[in-house]
């Protein structure tokens, strides 16, 4: 039972009788107890807007006057720009702690950034020649699947063993430059972007199965089918290669703009036949 009493000067007080109330509405009922001073004057409009209005407003949203707001009561810009802190604030704290991990190859990671980004006008012809020269040895050597695996994680252990020791040594340990320090966290955080991107594709992916179960596998089995015929029409390690190939020359056709060139000159060919194929339909 909430009792609510008037007292000279103008009192308002609430409190709440134990035993009709649980606990949870006990408690937010004990807070909401305040006072309304009154002077002999009339009250204003503004007046009863600042100071009744307020602080009954304040109590009906469940806080009291000067109290910072929770987050049921904040508004959805206010959780936006919060939401976006936090992602901001987490990114950072990703791209410092794998900055740290990756602190060792430092310098290699910053060589194969100048050769994937074309700095020098031979670069891609050296990416290819070198791809072109490693699957042309395993054609050759032809080994089976397991003792590929095995030399590929063997070749990753030395690496991985031996460059954080060897490098320092051959490109100097004294050398590091701010600028360097700051390309390499530029491609940190780059690699943290394109890993959270990875883990959206696959919840979006995990959602769609949830939410729209024909179409998950439908787009699935369609996808896996076209891929499965595309295999069997081209020789796996010919297709292998392609891809591989495609994907050292990405960064560098990205960094020269030649993606976007070329896609949107396809772009304008194909509106072109569109709208010749709507000419010819009037």
């Amino acid at each position: 039972m909430v009792h609510i009493l008037l007292e000279r000067p103008l009192r308002l007080r609430i409190k709440t009788t134990k035993l009709h109330f649980p606990e949870c509405h006990r408690r937010i009922l004990t807070q909401f107890s305040f006072s309304i001073n009154t002077s002999c004057r009339k009250p204003t409009v503004t007046d009863a807007g600042a100071s009744t209005g307020g602080v009954l407003a304040a109590a009906l949203r469940g806080r009291l006057p000067g109290e910072e707001p929770n987050h049921a009561t904040r508004t959805r810009p206010e959780k936006m720009a919060e939401g976006d802190n936090k992602s901001a604030n987490m990114l950072a704290q990703e791209t410092a702690q794998l900055e740290e991990q990756l602190q060792g190859w430092g310098e290699v990671i910053l060589a194969g950034d100048r050769v994937l980004r074309w700095e020098k006008p031979w670069f891609p012809g050296a990416l290819i020649g070198a791809t072109t020269v490693l699957f042309m040895l395993i054609y050759y050597l032809d080994p089976s699947v397991l003792t590929g695996l095995s030399c590929a994680v063997m070749l990753l252990c030395l690496a991985d063993y031996l460059v954080p020791t060897l490098a320092p040594r051959v490109f100097g340990a004294n050398k590091w430059t701010s600028e360097q320090q700051q390309r390499f966290h530029e491609i940190c955080g780059n690699l943290v972007k394109t890993q959270r991107r990875m883990v959206g594709w696959w919840m979006r992916l995990c959602a769609l199965k949830q939410d729209k179960p024909k179409m998950y596998f439908a787009s699935v089995i369609s996808s896996l089918l076209a891929v499965a015929w595309i295999g069997q029409q081209v020789h796996n390690l010919f297709l292998t290669y392609l891809i591989v190939s495609f994907l050292l020359l990405l960064p560098g056709l990205n960094q020269h703009g030649l993606i976007t060139k070329y896609a949107s000159m396809a772009k304008r060919e194909i509106n072109k036949l569109l709208k010749q194929k709507e000419k010819k339909n009037e």
